[in-house]
């Protein structure tokens, strides 16, 4: 009896669904298309990319300017000390870089509109820290070889 019934039900549900599935075709009715998933936002990631680069390189070069005039870096004594050579500064700045970049990637990859703007409002605070920094290390740090800090308290006497 209840295989009876089940064949009775697949019979009337092919009998209703046929007729509509003609009409449909006939009035070039399709099914929705799949939804696509987002790619990385190229452009957004390779300017955010670019200007991390940049502003950290610009803080790069002037940490090093300011310790080879004689200068130091105070901020860094946990990581690199505070007379750190060319080799301390590229590597932990490398080492800084790499994770802030794939963290970037990965919030454009996000289908989240607020995970992408997380991400870019991180970029843009690593960005501005980076430049912050150095200015900072320009300024203390002059091409006129003056230099401040705790080695030279004194900015009108050259090291």
């Amino acid at each position: 009896m209840k295989a009876l019934t089940l064949v009775r039900g697949v019979l009337l549900g092919i009998v209703i669904l046929c007729p509509r599935a003609a009409l449909a075709d006939e009035l070039g009715i399709t099914s929705p298309k799949p939804v696509v998933k987002t790619h990385p936002r190229r452009a957004v990631f390779l300017v955010g990319a670019s200007a991390l680069a940049l502003a950290t390189s610009w803080d790069w070069g002037t940490t090093s300017a300011l310790v080879h005039r004689g200068g130091s870096e105070v901020g860094s004594r946990w990581a690199t000390g505070p007379y750190p050579t060319n080799r301390q500064i590229t590597l932990f700045s490398s080492v800084n870089f790499a994770p802030q970049a794939t963290g970037f990637y990965v919030s454009e990859r996000s289908q989240h509109k607020f995970v992408r703007w997380s991400g870019r409002a991180l970029m843009g605070w690593a960005i501005a820290s980076h430049i912050v920094a150095g200015f900072r290390n320009h300024q203390l740090c002059r091409p006129t070889g003056v230099c401040f800090g705790p080695g030279n308290p004194n900015p009108f006497i050259p090291n």
